[in-house]
Protein backbone atom coordinates (compact mmCIF):
# COMPACT_ATOMS: atom_id res chain seq x y z
CA UNK A 1 0.00 0.00 0.00
CA UNK A 2 2.75 2.44 0.96
CA UNK A 3 4.14 1.75 -2.76
CA UNK A 4 1.17 3.02 -4.10
CA UNK A 5 0.19 5.77 -1.89
CA UNK A 6 4.14 6.93 -0.91
CA UNK A 7 4.61 10.56 -0.45
CA UNK A 8 5.16 11.45 -4.45
CA UNK A 9 1.99 9.75 -5.31
CA UNK A 10 0.18 11.67 -2.83
CA UNK A 11 1.52 14.78 -3.42
CA UNK A 12 1.07 14.56 -7.15
CA UNK A 13 -3.21 13.83 -6.13
CA UNK A 14 -2.62 16.77 -4.20
CA UNK A 15 -1.82 19.58 -6.73
CA UNK A 16 -4.74 18.37 -8.91
CA UNK A 17 -7.33 18.48 -5.90
CA UNK A 18 -5.71 22.29 -4.74
CA UNK A 19 -5.81 23.36 -8.49
CA UNK A 20 -9.18 22.42 -9.24
CA UNK A 21 -10.83 24.41 -5.99
CA UNK A 22 -14.27 22.29 -6.93
CA UNK A 23 -13.20 19.12 -5.98
CA UNK A 24 -13.09 17.38 -2.53
CA UNK A 25 -10.94 14.60 -3.15
CA UNK A 26 -9.06 12.88 -5.69
CA UNK A 27 -7.63 9.33 -5.81
CA UNK A 28 -6.26 6.61 -7.27
CA UNK A 29 -8.82 3.65 -8.22
CA UNK A 30 -8.21 -0.29 -7.69
CA UNK A 31 -10.96 -3.09 -7.72
CA UNK A 32 -13.64 -1.20 -5.89
CA UNK A 33 -11.77 1.01 -3.54
CA UNK A 34 -10.32 4.20 -3.27
CA UNK A 35 -6.50 2.97 -2.41
CA UNK A 36 -4.91 6.31 -1.95
CA UNK A 37 -6.26 9.95 -2.12
CA UNK A 38 -5.38 13.18 -1.94
CA UNK A 39 -6.53 13.04 1.88
CA UNK A 40 -4.06 10.48 2.80
CA UNK A 41 -3.56 6.73 3.23
CA UNK A 42 -7.00 6.37 3.95
CA UNK A 43 -8.50 2.85 1.65
CA UNK A 44 -12.55 3.23 1.04
CA UNK A 45 -14.17 0.67 -0.55
CA UNK A 46 -16.86 2.23 -3.22
CA UNK A 47 -17.76 -0.68 -4.99
CA UNK A 48 -19.32 -0.91 -8.39
CA UNK A 49 -20.28 2.36 -10.22
CA UNK A 50 -23.71 3.23 -10.85
CA UNK A 51 -23.68 4.41 -14.15
CA UNK A 52 -21.29 4.01 -16.69
CA UNK A 53 -21.46 6.84 -19.70
CA UNK A 54 -21.12 6.55 -23.52
CA UNK A 55 -17.41 7.31 -23.48
CA UNK A 56 -16.38 5.06 -20.75
CA UNK A 57 -16.59 7.36 -17.15
CA UNK A 58 -18.05 5.50 -14.62
CA UNK A 59 -20.37 7.50 -12.09
CA UNK A 60 -20.93 6.98 -8.77
CA UNK A 61 -24.23 9.13 -7.89
CA UNK A 62 -24.38 8.50 -4.15
CA UNK A 63 -20.89 8.11 -2.51
CA UNK A 64 -20.36 7.74 0.78
CA UNK A 65 -16.60 7.78 2.34
CA UNK A 66 -15.43 6.74 5.80
CA UNK A 67 -14.30 9.50 7.19
CA UNK A 68 -17.63 12.01 6.12
CA UNK A 69 -19.94 9.26 6.68
CA UNK A 70 -22.75 11.71 7.38
CA UNK A 71 -22.19 13.54 3.94
CA UNK A 72 -22.88 12.32 0.01
CA UNK A 73 -20.70 12.88 -2.85
CA UNK A 74 -20.65 12.10 -6.03
CA UNK A 75 -17.66 10.09 -8.12
CA UNK A 76 -16.70 10.28 -11.56
CA UNK A 77 -13.63 7.96 -12.31
CA UNK A 78 -12.23 6.57 -16.00
CA UNK A 79 -11.00 3.10 -14.18
CA UNK A 80 -7.47 4.04 -12.96
CA UNK A 81 -8.71 8.05 -10.99
CA UNK A 82 -11.74 9.36 -9.36
CA UNK A 83 -12.74 12.74 -8.77
CA UNK A 84 -15.20 13.26 -5.96
CA UNK A 85 -17.26 16.36 -5.55
CA UNK A 86 -20.26 17.08 -2.58
CA UNK A 87 -23.42 15.97 -4.06
CA UNK A 88 -24.61 19.46 -3.33
CA UNK A 89 -22.24 21.48 -4.93
CA UNK A 90 -23.11 21.72 -8.37
CA UNK A 91 -25.95 23.52 -7.68
CA UNK A 92 -24.51 25.18 -4.83
CA UNK A 93 -25.39 28.50 -6.08
CA UNK A 94 -27.30 31.83 -6.01
CA UNK A 95 -30.45 31.40 -8.48
CA UNK A 96 -33.73 33.53 -8.58
CA UNK A 97 -36.55 32.37 -6.79
CA UNK A 98 -38.69 30.37 -9.29
CA UNK A 99 -36.24 28.42 -10.66
CA UNK A 100 -35.31 24.87 -10.30
CA UNK A 101 -31.38 23.67 -11.08
CA UNK A 102 -30.35 20.33 -11.64
CA UNK A 103 -27.31 18.45 -13.23
CA UNK A 104 -28.20 14.80 -14.74
CA UNK A 105 -26.23 12.34 -16.21
CA UNK A 106 -27.32 11.32 -19.96
CA UNK A 107 -26.29 7.89 -19.34
CA UNK A 108 -29.12 6.65 -17.47
CA UNK A 109 -31.48 9.31 -16.99
CA UNK A 110 -30.85 10.21 -13.73
CA UNK A 111 -30.37 13.52 -11.42
CA UNK A 112 -26.94 13.69 -9.88
CA UNK A 113 -27.98 17.14 -8.04
CA UNK A 114 -30.69 19.45 -7.82
CA UNK A 115 -31.78 22.56 -6.53
CA UNK A 116 -35.62 23.17 -5.41
CA UNK A 117 -38.41 20.91 -7.01
CA UNK A 118 -37.05 18.78 -10.28
CA UNK A 119 -39.45 16.99 -12.70
CA UNK A 120 -38.22 14.34 -14.61
CA UNK A 121 -39.93 15.37 -17.73
CA UNK A 122 -38.01 18.53 -17.96
CA UNK A 123 -34.93 16.27 -18.51
CA UNK A 124 -33.21 16.00 -22.05
CA UNK A 125 -32.51 12.71 -23.91
CA UNK A 126 -28.90 12.27 -24.98
CA UNK A 127 -30.31 12.11 -28.86
CA UNK A 128 -31.45 15.51 -28.78
CA UNK A 129 -28.64 17.51 -27.09
CA UNK A 130 -24.66 17.16 -28.96
CA UNK A 131 -21.95 17.08 -27.34
CA UNK A 132 -21.26 21.03 -26.18
CA UNK A 133 -25.23 22.05 -27.75
CA UNK A 134 -27.58 23.47 -26.12
CA UNK A 135 -31.15 24.06 -25.72
CA UNK A 136 -34.29 26.09 -24.84
CA UNK A 137 -37.83 24.54 -25.06
CA UNK A 138 -41.19 25.26 -23.44
CA UNK A 139 -42.38 22.34 -21.46
CA UNK A 140 -46.05 23.12 -19.78
CA UNK A 141 -45.52 25.89 -18.20
CA UNK A 142 -42.05 26.14 -17.78
CA UNK A 143 -39.12 27.63 -19.83
CA UNK A 144 -36.23 25.14 -20.23
CA UNK A 145 -32.80 25.71 -20.63
CA UNK A 146 -30.87 22.62 -21.62
CA UNK A 147 -27.08 22.64 -21.92
CA UNK A 148 -24.37 19.32 -22.67
CA UNK A 149 -20.82 19.13 -21.51
CA UNK A 150 -18.65 18.64 -24.58
CA UNK A 151 -16.34 15.65 -23.25
CA UNK A 152 -18.96 14.16 -20.37
CA UNK A 153 -22.57 12.11 -20.74
CA UNK A 154 -23.74 15.23 -18.66
CA UNK A 155 -26.15 17.85 -18.79
CA UNK A 156 -27.32 20.80 -16.84
CA UNK A 157 -30.72 21.50 -16.57
CA UNK A 158 -32.58 25.32 -15.63
CA UNK A 159 -36.41 25.41 -15.55
CA UNK A 160 -37.83 28.84 -15.06
CA UNK A 161 -41.39 29.49 -14.39
CA UNK A 162 -43.19 30.84 -17.16
CA UNK A 163 -45.24 33.15 -15.33
CA UNK A 164 -42.32 34.69 -13.95
CA UNK A 165 -40.56 34.90 -17.74
CA UNK A 166 -40.46 38.40 -18.02
CA UNK A 167 -39.42 39.17 -14.25
CA UNK A 168 -36.38 36.95 -13.56
CA UNK A 169 -35.35 36.75 -17.92
CA UNK A 170 -32.54 39.07 -17.32
CA UNK A 171 -31.21 37.98 -14.18
CA UNK A 172 -31.32 33.93 -14.39
CA UNK A 173 -27.38 33.48 -14.61
CA UNK A 174 -25.53 30.87 -13.42
CA UNK A 175 -21.60 29.50 -13.49
CA UNK A 176 -20.08 27.37 -15.27
CA UNK A 177 -18.03 25.78 -12.73
CA UNK A 178 -15.41 22.71 -14.37
CA UNK A 179 -13.78 20.62 -12.16
CA UNK A 180 -11.24 17.94 -12.61
CA UNK A 181 -7.88 15.98 -12.70
CA UNK A 182 -4.45 15.67 -14.51
CA UNK A 183 -3.65 13.65 -17.19
CA UNK A 184 -6.45 14.47 -19.70
CA UNK A 185 -9.23 13.86 -17.03
CA UNK A 186 -11.59 16.10 -16.67
CA UNK A 187 -14.95 17.00 -15.42
CA UNK A 188 -17.26 19.77 -16.81
CA UNK A 189 -20.82 21.11 -15.12
CA UNK A 190 -22.32 23.01 -16.81
CA UNK A 191 -24.93 25.64 -15.57
CA UNK A 192 -26.27 27.80 -18.29
CA UNK A 193 -28.32 31.54 -18.49
CA UNK A 194 -31.64 30.87 -19.47
CA UNK A 195 -32.81 31.89 -23.30
CA UNK A 196 -30.81 35.24 -23.64
CA UNK A 197 -33.02 37.72 -25.53
CA UNK A 198 -32.77 41.21 -27.15
CA UNK A 199 -35.52 42.73 -26.17
CA UNK A 200 -38.57 41.63 -23.59
CA UNK A 201 -41.13 39.38 -25.21
CA UNK A 202 -43.75 42.39 -25.20
CA UNK A 203 -41.70 44.46 -26.92
CA UNK A 204 -40.63 41.82 -29.68
CA UNK A 205 -44.79 41.35 -29.74
CA UNK A 206 -45.06 44.82 -31.08
CA UNK A 207 -42.41 44.39 -33.24
CA UNK A 208 -43.71 40.79 -35.17
CA UNK A 209 -46.91 42.89 -35.54
CA UNK A 210 -45.11 45.74 -37.53
CA UNK A 211 -43.19 43.29 -39.56
CA UNK A 212 -46.39 40.99 -40.23
CA UNK A 213 -44.22 38.22 -38.76
CA UNK A 214 -47.40 36.53 -37.77
CA UNK A 215 -49.23 34.09 -40.13
CA UNK A 216 -52.63 31.41 -39.73
CA UNK A 217 -53.30 28.22 -40.23
CA UNK A 218 -56.38 26.11 -41.03
CA UNK A 219 -57.04 23.14 -38.80
CA UNK A 220 -59.73 20.77 -40.95
CA UNK A 221 -62.97 20.34 -39.07
CA UNK A 222 -65.20 17.26 -40.32
CA UNK A 223 -68.40 15.39 -40.11
CA UNK A 224 -67.09 12.51 -38.47
CA UNK A 225 -70.27 10.49 -40.55
CA UNK A 226 -68.49 10.83 -43.34
CA UNK A 227 -65.23 12.80 -42.79
CA UNK A 228 -66.64 15.41 -45.23
CA UNK A 229 -64.88 19.05 -44.31
CA UNK A 230 -67.27 21.31 -42.82
CA UNK A 231 -65.01 24.53 -41.91
CA UNK A 232 -61.71 24.77 -40.01
CA UNK A 233 -60.34 26.30 -36.69
CA UNK A 234 -58.17 29.60 -37.47
CA UNK A 235 -54.64 29.18 -35.48
CA UNK A 236 -52.21 32.21 -35.46
CA UNK A 237 -48.56 31.12 -35.59
CA UNK A 238 -45.44 33.45 -35.51
CA UNK A 239 -42.28 32.93 -37.23
CA UNK A 240 -39.37 35.65 -36.04
CA UNK A 241 -38.08 37.63 -38.48
CA UNK A 242 -34.55 35.43 -37.62
CA UNK A 243 -36.44 32.12 -38.53
CA UNK A 244 -37.30 30.97 -34.73
CA UNK A 245 -40.88 29.76 -33.85
CA UNK A 246 -42.36 31.07 -31.23
CA UNK A 247 -45.08 28.70 -29.38
CA UNK A 248 -48.72 30.50 -29.19
CA UNK A 249 -49.12 29.37 -25.24
CA UNK A 250 -46.09 31.36 -25.23
CA UNK A 251 -46.79 34.55 -27.35
CA UNK A 252 -50.61 34.72 -26.19
CA UNK A 253 -50.19 34.69 -22.43
CA UNK A 254 -47.98 37.23 -22.59
CA UNK A 255 -49.24 39.52 -24.89
CA UNK A 256 -52.44 38.86 -22.67
CA UNK A 257 -50.58 40.46 -19.82
CA UNK A 258 -49.13 43.45 -20.95
CA UNK A 259 -52.62 44.40 -23.12
CA UNK A 260 -51.67 43.19 -26.39
CA UNK A 261 -53.95 40.77 -27.21
CA UNK A 262 -56.52 42.83 -28.93
CA UNK A 263 -53.55 43.97 -31.63
CA UNK A 264 -53.04 40.38 -31.97
CA UNK A 265 -56.46 39.24 -32.72
CA UNK A 266 -57.04 42.02 -35.14
CA UNK A 267 -54.09 41.13 -37.03
CA UNK A 268 -55.70 37.42 -36.87
CA UNK A 269 -58.54 38.96 -38.42
CA UNK A 270 -57.15 40.33 -40.76
CA UNK A 271 -55.19 37.01 -41.75
CA UNK A 272 -58.24 34.88 -42.55
CA UNK A 273 -59.89 37.66 -44.24
CA UNK A 274 -59.35 36.34 -48.04
CA UNK A 275 -59.82 32.83 -46.84
CA UNK A 276 -63.09 33.62 -45.41
CA UNK A 277 -64.21 35.72 -48.65
CA UNK A 278 -63.49 32.23 -50.88
CA UNK A 279 -65.37 30.65 -48.17
CA UNK A 280 -68.29 33.28 -48.55
CA UNK A 281 -69.20 32.39 -52.28
CA UNK A 282 -69.12 28.28 -51.68
CA UNK A 283 -72.45 27.07 -52.11
CA UNK A 284 -71.98 24.87 -48.73
CA UNK A 285 -71.08 27.32 -46.48
CA UNK A 286 -68.43 25.98 -44.63
CA UNK A 287 -67.17 28.09 -41.83
CA UNK A 288 -64.55 29.06 -39.97
CA UNK A 289 -63.69 28.88 -35.65
CA UNK A 290 -62.02 32.56 -34.43
CA UNK A 291 -60.38 31.67 -31.06
CA UNK A 292 -61.14 34.45 -28.45
CA UNK A 293 -59.45 35.80 -25.31
CA UNK A 294 -60.84 36.68 -22.20
CA UNK A 295 -59.81 39.92 -22.96
CA UNK A 296 -61.80 39.62 -26.38
CA UNK A 297 -64.74 38.63 -25.48
CA UNK A 298 -65.21 41.66 -22.71
CA UNK A 299 -63.74 44.06 -25.11
CA UNK A 300 -66.26 46.13 -27.24
CA UNK A 301 -63.75 46.06 -30.03
CA UNK A 302 -64.50 42.94 -30.44
CA UNK A 303 -67.93 43.23 -32.08
CA UNK A 304 -66.52 46.18 -34.63
CA UNK A 305 -64.01 44.38 -35.85
CA UNK A 306 -65.80 41.00 -36.61
CA UNK A 307 -67.98 43.21 -38.25
CA UNK A 308 -65.43 45.16 -40.12
CA UNK A 309 -64.43 41.21 -41.44
CA UNK A 310 -67.89 40.42 -42.39
CA UNK A 311 -68.22 43.51 -44.46
CA UNK A 312 -64.55 42.83 -46.13
CA UNK A 313 -65.10 39.33 -46.76
CA UNK A 314 -68.72 39.38 -47.88
CA UNK A 315 -69.24 36.42 -45.81
CA UNK A 316 -72.56 35.80 -42.85
CA UNK A 317 -72.07 36.07 -39.53
CA UNK A 318 -73.92 32.10 -39.58
CA UNK A 319 -70.04 31.55 -41.11
CA UNK A 320 -67.96 32.45 -38.08
CA UNK A 321 -67.96 30.78 -35.18
CA UNK A 322 -66.23 32.07 -31.65
CA UNK A 323 -64.92 29.92 -29.83
CA UNK A 324 -63.83 31.26 -26.11
CA UNK A 325 -62.48 29.66 -23.25
CA UNK A 326 -64.28 28.59 -20.14
CA UNK A 327 -61.55 31.27 -18.41
CA UNK A 328 -63.95 33.92 -20.44
CA UNK A 329 -67.09 33.10 -18.63
CA UNK A 330 -65.80 33.61 -15.29
CA UNK A 331 -68.76 36.12 -14.65
CA UNK A 332 -71.25 33.96 -15.54
CA UNK A 333 -73.76 37.15 -15.40
CA UNK A 334 -71.83 39.23 -18.26
CA UNK A 335 -70.98 36.29 -20.26
CA UNK A 336 -74.83 35.31 -20.87
CA UNK A 337 -75.28 39.17 -21.54
CA UNK A 338 -72.20 39.31 -24.64
CA UNK A 339 -73.21 35.43 -26.01
CA UNK A 340 -76.42 36.43 -26.40
CA UNK A 341 -75.81 39.48 -27.85
CA UNK A 342 -73.13 37.94 -30.47
CA UNK A 343 -75.93 34.91 -31.16
CA UNK A 344 -78.67 37.67 -31.82
CA UNK A 345 -76.14 38.99 -34.38
CA UNK A 346 -76.03 35.70 -36.10
CA UNK A 347 -72.62 34.58 -34.66
CA UNK A 348 -72.19 31.25 -33.52
CA UNK A 349 -70.58 30.76 -30.28
CA UNK A 350 -68.84 27.27 -28.61
CA UNK A 351 -66.60 26.82 -25.13
CA UNK A 352 -63.59 25.82 -25.98
CA UNK A 353 -61.60 23.15 -24.35
CA UNK A 354 -64.85 22.30 -22.25
CA UNK A 355 -64.24 20.68 -18.77
CA UNK A 356 -60.50 21.48 -18.50
CA UNK A 357 -60.95 25.07 -16.69
CA UNK A 358 -61.98 25.91 -13.46
CA UNK A 359 -65.80 27.29 -13.96
CA UNK A 360 -68.75 25.63 -13.06
CA UNK A 361 -69.81 23.04 -15.20
CA UNK A 362 -73.30 23.62 -13.81
CA UNK A 363 -72.55 27.30 -14.28
CA UNK A 364 -71.04 26.73 -17.83
CA UNK A 365 -74.26 24.46 -19.31
CA UNK A 366 -76.32 28.03 -18.30
CA UNK A 367 -75.23 29.61 -20.79
CA UNK A 368 -76.59 29.55 -24.29
CA UNK A 369 -74.27 28.77 -26.32
CA UNK A 370 -74.03 26.51 -30.08
CA UNK A 371 -71.68 24.14 -29.10
CA UNK A 372 -68.97 22.88 -26.71
CA UNK A 373 -65.17 21.53 -27.94
CA UNK A 374 -64.61 18.09 -26.15
CA UNK A 375 -60.69 19.03 -25.11
CA UNK A 376 -57.99 16.34 -26.37
CA UNK A 377 -56.96 15.85 -22.79
CA UNK A 378 -60.73 13.05 -22.98
CA UNK A 379 -60.14 12.28 -26.77
CA UNK A 380 -57.08 10.49 -25.67
CA UNK A 381 -58.05 8.38 -24.06
CA UNK A 382 -61.96 7.29 -24.94
CA UNK A 383 -60.84 4.18 -26.85
CA UNK A 384 -59.29 2.96 -23.42
CA UNK A 385 -60.26 2.02 -20.16
CA UNK A 386 -59.54 5.43 -18.01
CA UNK A 387 -60.75 7.60 -15.51
CA UNK A 388 -61.17 9.92 -18.28
CA UNK A 389 -63.20 7.95 -20.76
CA UNK A 390 -66.24 8.64 -18.31
CA UNK A 391 -65.69 12.16 -18.07
CA UNK A 392 -66.01 12.35 -21.71
CA UNK A 393 -68.73 9.97 -21.82
CA UNK A 394 -70.57 12.26 -18.77
CA UNK A 395 -70.14 15.52 -21.20
CA UNK A 396 -71.12 14.00 -23.82
CA UNK A 397 -74.35 13.22 -22.08
CA UNK A 398 -74.52 16.18 -20.89
CA UNK A 399 -74.46 17.96 -24.44
CA UNK A 400 -77.37 15.85 -25.59
CA UNK A 401 -79.73 16.89 -22.66
CA UNK A 402 -78.94 20.03 -23.72
CA UNK A 403 -79.45 19.82 -27.38
CA UNK A 404 -75.23 21.65 -27.73
CA UNK A 405 -73.59 20.65 -30.57
CA UNK A 406 -70.53 18.99 -30.07
CA UNK A 407 -66.58 18.82 -31.97
CA UNK A 408 -64.33 16.44 -30.35
CA UNK A 409 -60.73 18.08 -30.45
CA UNK A 410 -57.59 16.09 -30.83
CA UNK A 411 -58.72 12.67 -32.60
CA UNK A 412 -55.75 10.82 -33.99
CA UNK A 413 -57.03 7.26 -33.90
CA UNK A 414 -59.40 5.26 -35.99
CA UNK A 415 -60.82 4.07 -32.87
CA UNK A 416 -61.85 7.09 -31.36
CA UNK A 417 -63.76 8.37 -34.54
CA UNK A 418 -65.50 4.79 -33.90
CA UNK A 419 -66.27 5.34 -30.16
CA UNK A 420 -67.50 9.57 -31.05
CA UNK A 421 -69.68 8.18 -33.50
CA UNK A 422 -71.62 5.88 -31.45
CA UNK A 423 -71.86 8.63 -28.83
CA UNK A 424 -73.74 10.58 -31.28
CA UNK A 425 -70.63 12.97 -31.70
CA UNK A 426 -71.00 14.16 -34.87
CA UNK A 427 -68.05 16.78 -35.63
CA UNK A 428 -63.95 16.08 -34.76
CA UNK A 429 -60.79 17.52 -36.01
CA UNK A 430 -57.10 16.26 -35.17
CA UNK A 431 -54.17 14.68 -37.27
CA UNK A 432 -56.19 11.66 -38.23
CA UNK A 433 -57.99 13.88 -40.37
CA UNK A 434 -55.20 16.65 -41.15
CA UNK A 435 -52.47 19.11 -40.01
CA UNK A 436 -52.85 22.52 -39.18
CA UNK A 437 -52.91 23.54 -43.37
CA UNK A 438 -51.95 27.00 -45.33
CA UNK A 439 -54.97 28.90 -46.57
CA UNK A 440 -53.98 27.74 -50.29
CA UNK A 441 -54.52 24.28 -48.96
CA UNK A 442 -57.45 24.27 -46.96
CA UNK A 443 -59.29 26.15 -49.81
CA UNK A 444 -58.09 23.32 -52.16
CA UNK A 445 -59.51 20.81 -49.65
CA UNK A 446 -62.72 22.34 -49.49
CA UNK A 447 -62.57 22.89 -53.68
CA UNK A 448 -61.95 19.04 -54.08
CA UNK A 449 -64.92 17.38 -52.32
CA UNK A 450 -67.34 19.66 -54.61
CA UNK A 451 -65.70 19.64 -57.64
CA UNK A 452 -69.28 20.48 -59.83
CA UNK A 453 -70.25 23.21 -57.66
CA UNK A 454 -70.14 26.36 -59.88
CA UNK A 455 -68.91 28.60 -56.83
CA UNK A 456 -66.35 26.10 -55.95
CA UNK A 457 -65.39 26.72 -60.10
CA UNK A 458 -65.16 30.23 -59.30
CA UNK A 459 -62.98 29.79 -55.70
CA UNK A 460 -59.73 29.55 -57.85
CA UNK A 461 -59.59 32.79 -59.56
CA UNK A 462 -61.64 34.41 -56.67
CA UNK A 463 -58.21 33.94 -54.11
CA UNK A 464 -56.21 35.21 -57.46
CA UNK A 465 -57.68 38.06 -57.88
CA UNK A 466 -57.48 38.54 -53.76
CA UNK A 467 -54.14 37.90 -54.18
CA UNK A 468 -53.85 40.32 -56.76
CA UNK A 469 -55.37 43.25 -54.32
CA UNK A 470 -52.50 42.47 -51.54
Amino acid sequence: MEARCGPVERQRLQRSDVIHSYVQLVGVLEDGRIVCSSAGQTPARIGPPDLVTSNGYDQWLNLRLPFAAEERFIGIGNGKFIAVVHKALPVDTTIPRHVSLAIISLAGQRVLSSRRHFERRWMPRREELKPGGHRTVLIGDRLIAQVRSDTMDLAAVAALDEADYQQELASATWLLAPIGMGGGFLLAWLLWRVAATQMSLPAAIRSGLRRREFFPLFQPIVRLADQRVVGAEALIRWRRSDGQLVAPDRFIGAAEGAGLIGLVTAEMFRMVEKTLAVLARHQDTPYLSLNLSPGDFHSDDTEQRLHTLLARSGASASQVVLEITERGFADIGHARVVVNRLRGQGFRVSIDDFGTGYSSLSDLVRLDVDTIKIDKAFVDSIDAVAATNHIAAHIVEMAHGMSLGMVAEGIERGSQVQVLRSWGVEYGQGYFFAQPMSGDDFLALVHAQTPRAAACERAPSVLGELRDEA
